[in-house]
């Protein structure tokens, strides 16, 4: 069978009249931030736009937003572009119905915050918006079957929350929920069979994973192990359906597992080349899973399958600098 694949001082996002314009920017670089250590979600995410182009989100050590995308679909990279005024720790993204990607993300005060582009393939944005009554430590995204997205976050009690959006691109009277269960990472993608998957970390590294009752409800499988030990995972979904996990460990060293048929059983986890701490996992418009990542020198790297459900090719170095 071929083988596939953070208070010292709170940081306030702090808002900007009109649209967010993104601004061109050099490459990314770290500086010194003063972060709780307890806020732990990924520094980088992934979504598709209306377009087929994938867009790359990261935040680098002052929590500064930067974003570049694919200048055709499946195709070389743009320069990169700074999210003026923004501040966040941690990331997500996913495409709405009408396909505007929304980006959501948890500052270093552990406030949650979210904005969409203003039109589809736009690269003008919304303010950013705080979600009242949640403070989290890290945050992932999915859509749901009827197009509405839903969020997930490491509440700061320890708890897992999630918000679903009223009606596709509309937060107005959602609710917080909370789910079984106290993990600190987490990821989510949605099935072949039109239900969510979820999965995540506890504090020692230990995998777990959850999966909608049925298609676009708000009710979960009991959270079941998965061996394995991981500090960052991503979840995505092939061309063919089966999801993919890949993650990686203390050692950098990259992990994956997938799905045997769509919906069906899994993998083991197999080690991957090269050695990332932060990744993020997003299909190409042409059917080929994308992956990106930051190493612990905080350089960017991502790479790509060959062709769709196959192996990965090389790794390839983006100039810059992010969060590791």
């Amino acid at each position: 069978m071929t083988k596939r694949r953070v208070l010292a001082k709170a940081v306030i996002v702090a808002l900007v009249a009109g649209a967010a314009n993104l601004v061109a920017a050099t490459a990314p670089t770290p500086a010194a931030a003063a972060v709780s250590p307890a806020l732990t979600g990924s520094s980088v995410a992934l979504a598709r736009n209306s377009s087929g182009r994938l867009q790359f989100f990261g935040t680098n050590n002052q929590d500064l937003v930067y974003t570049k995308s694919q200048l055709t679909p499946g195709g070389p990279l743009g320069d990169w572009a700074l999210f003026a005024g923004w501040q966040l720790h941690s990331v997500a993204a996913e495409t709405d119905l009408d396909g505007r990607i929304e980006l959501f993300g948890v500052n270093a005060a552990g406030q949650v915050f979210w904005s969409a582009q203003t039109s589809p393939d736009a690269a003008t944005w919304g303010n950013p918006a705080q979600f009242s009554g949640i403070q989290a430590s890290s945050i992932a995204a999915a859509a749901n079957a009827n197009g509405r997205l839903q969020i997930f976050v490491r509440s700061l009690d320890g708890t897992i929350r999630t918000l679903v959006q009223s009606s596709p691109g509309k937060w107005g009277n959602s609710t917080w929920t909370q789910l079984p269960g106290g993990l600190y990472k987490l990821a989510a993608e949605l099935g072949v069979d039109g239900k969510i998957e979820l999965f995540g970390l506890n504090d020692h590294g230990a995998v777990y994973h959850s999966t909608q009752t049925f298609a676009n409800v708000n009710g979960w499988t009991t959270f079941e192990f998965v061996p394995g030990t991981l500090n960052s995972i991503a979840v995505g979904r092939n061309d063919d359906g089966r999801m993919e996990v890949i993650g990686t460990n203390d050692a950098q060293q990259v992990w994956e597992k997938w799905q045997v048929t769509p919906a069906g059983s899994w993998t083991d986890f197999y080690v991957m080349t090269g050695g990332l701490h932060q990744v993020a996992l997003e299909r190409n418009s042409d059917g080929r899973m994308e992956l990106f990542g930051v190493n612990l020198a905080s350089q960017i790297w991502h790479r790509s399958q060959v062709s769709p459900g196959n192996y990965y090719g090389d790794y390839e170095l983006i100039a810059g600098e992010l969060r590791s």
